[in-house]
C-alpha cells in the first residue's frame, strides 16, 4: 500500500506542473465545446420554430372577411374555444357561432362537417 501510495505521490511531483497545463488547456477546450454546443441548440431550435411555423400554422382570418364570408352562401361553422372565465365575463359572441370548452373539443371533433370550412377563436 506505502508503494502504491508513494507511486502515485511521485507521478504527482514528478509531473504535476505538465498535468495543470494539460488540464488548463483542456478546461478552456471544453469552454469552447460548450458555449458552441449552446449556440448549436440556440440556432437549431429557431430555425425548428420557423419550420413548425411555416407547414403547421393555421391560416388567419380578420373580422372584416369573417363577417363577409357570413353573409355568403356557404358559411363558415364558428365555434367559440374561449376558456370558462373568458367567456363567461363576455358580453358578446360572434352571431352562429358554436360554444365549446376547449377540453371537450375532441368529442365533437368527428362530427364537424368535412364540406364546409371551420373558424376557431378563442382568447
Amino acid at each position: 500500500a506505502l508503494l502504491w501510495a508513494a507511486a502515485g505521490t511521485g507521478l504527482g511531483w514528478a509531473f504535476g506542473l505538465e498535468i495543470a497545463g494539460a488540464a488548463s488547456t483542456i478546461q478552456g477546450g471544453m469552454l469552447w465545446v460548450l458555449a458552441a454546443g449552446m449556440i448549436a441548440y440556440i440556432l437549431w431550435a429557431i430555425g425548428y420554430r420557423f419550420y413548425l411555423v411555416k407547414h403547421y400554422a393555421a391560416p388567419r382570418i380578420d373580422a372584416r372577411e369573417l363577417h363577409e364570408r357570413m353573409k355568403g352562401e356557404s358559411p363558415p361553422i364558428v365555434l367559440d374555444l374561449r376558456r370558462d372565465d373568458h367567456y363567461d365575463g363576455a358580453e358578446r359572441m360572434i352571431d352562429g357561432s358554436f360554444r365549446l370548452r376547449p377540453a371537450t373539443f375532441h368529442r365533437f371533433a368527428h362530427h364537424l362537417p368535412r364540406d364546409r370550412d371551420l373558424v376557431f377563436y378563442c382568447t
